[in-house]
């Protein structure tokens, strides 16, 4: 039994979700990359080895007591004071902004289901009314041509009835068509055979609840401080703080010491090296530069993704808003058009109305439910979006572990 047909049939968002995790090259990208960012934060935290130098020598002139000249040499750098803390500050700084990354690369597979499971579910009920109300069209249109045959109705109004029961049927070819496409989406999306949501049930109830702050502000406010792909800026304009340090810290200069043994002549003779950088032509200010740039390059882009997410969130607000409000009006429309089905089916029990009047009133209620419909799920596409945009649940995916502590940044002594 393989994955798929353990999954149950009544697919839920998050079921869906995951199983597009588990199958998307992108995120498996992301969650590598994560992975390589964590590594380089062991490579951050290592000291520099100590190097020994062997230098083996010959004196021809001298052959006694021997002419072998053998020098041994051990380097021990020392760090200036202030590189190794920035250094891995910058490294844990920059796994964090992987993780980030790649929490948000779930988001975006979590958005593309969410919009292709409800694109499937709407074109579902879209097409099942669609076929009622070809149904009820097609059965007044038998009707008005009967009445027509027998003198009771004109050509013009039967030739109208006709041709509205032809183009509601056109109508219900088109929405098959669209489950159709739609069912093929969703499978792409996933990553799974078309044929595996074929009478599926989709559960999507959850969208029809409202969980999200009642004003604009506070709808902002959640969105700036939950929203992966703004923590992940944020992480690398403190990395680029760090990068900073790291470069200024560059500027002092670097110490090597360690003893050194020599033999010769059968003397042996011991000595203490220790050399230094001399900043004489690089002073290493153009790498400051450089690194102070992308500081504020770094804090720039926060400050743009800041006014963009609160623009987006700003817009998906008004339309959740503008959604709610016409579904709300397809509601009255629909109790309006079912007060005139009771109406006329009672008028019709009394012999007071005749059928194709009744089948009217009836497809003008299937026209209203149809309408619904769509409001419904226009409502369900925007708190969707708005669900999205301010990701104030629990991330759809993780695939790396908690970023580092930070235990190691001191510099030991």
């Amino acid at each position: 039994m393989n994955e798929v047909e353990r999954v149950p049939r009544r697919w839920t968002l998050e079921e869906l979700t995951a199983l597009a995790l588990r199958r998307n090259p992108e995120h498996e990208l992301a969650c590598r990359e994560a992975e390589t960012a964590r590594a380089a934060i062991l490579a951050a935290a290592e000291r520099p080895n100590p190097t020994l130098s062997l230098s083996p020598g010959y004196n021809a002139s001298v052959t006694e007591p021997s002419p072998w000249i053998v020098s041994v040499a051990l380097s021990v750098p020392i760090e200036a004071v202030g590189r190794r803390s920035p250094r891995i500050e910058a490294a844990r700084r920059r796994a964090d902004a992987a993780a980030k990354r790649a929490e948000g690369s779930a988001w975006r597979i979590r958005r593309a289901v969410r919009e292709a499971v409800l694109l499937l579910g709407e074109a579902r009920e879209i097409r099942q009314l669609t076929e009622e109300w070809a149904a009820v069209l097609a059965r007044r249109a038998e009707l008005v041509a009967k009445q027509h045959r027998l003198g009771e109705m004109s050509a013009t109004d039967a030739a109208a009835a006709i041709a509205l029961a032809r183009q509601s049927h056109l109508e219900a070819v088109k929405a098959a068509g669209a489950e159709s496409m739609a069912g093929q989406q969703l499978a792409a999306v996933v990553g799974v055979p078309a044929t595996t949501f074929a009478g599926a049930e989709l559960a999507v109830e959850a969208l029809d609840v409202r969980r999200f702050p009642e004003s604009v502000a506070d709808a902002q406010h959640a969105a700036v401080t939950h929203r992966s792909d703004l923590l992940a800026a944020l992480e690398e304009y403190a990395a680029a703080r760090a990068a900073v340090l790291l470069a200024s810290a560059a500027q002092l200069p670097s110490i090597t010491i360690g003893p050194a043994y020599e033999y010769d002549q059968r003397e042996n003779k011991w000595s203490l090296i220790a050399s230094v950088d001399l900043p004489l032509l690089s002073r290493g200010r153009g790498a400051l530069a450089e690194a102070a740039a992308r500081c504020e390059e770094a804090a720039s882009r926060v400050r743009e993704m800041q006014v963009r997410i609160r623009t987006e969130v700003d817009a998906a607000f008004v339309a959740c808003e503008d959604a709610d409000r016409q579904w709300k009006a397809a509601l009255e429309l629909e109790q309006s058009s079912a007060r005139q089905l009771a109406v006329a089916e009672a008028r019709r029990s009394v012999g007071e109305l005749p059928l194709a009047e009744v089948l009217v009133a009836r497809s003008e209620l299937l026209r209203a439910r149809l309408e619904v419909a769509r409001a419904r799920w226009r409502r369900r596409a925007a708190v969707g979006e708005l669900d999205d945009l301010l990701q104030r649940s629990e991330a759809p995916g993780t695939c790396v572990p908690g970023t580092s502590d930070g235990r190691h940044q001191e510099d030991s002594p």
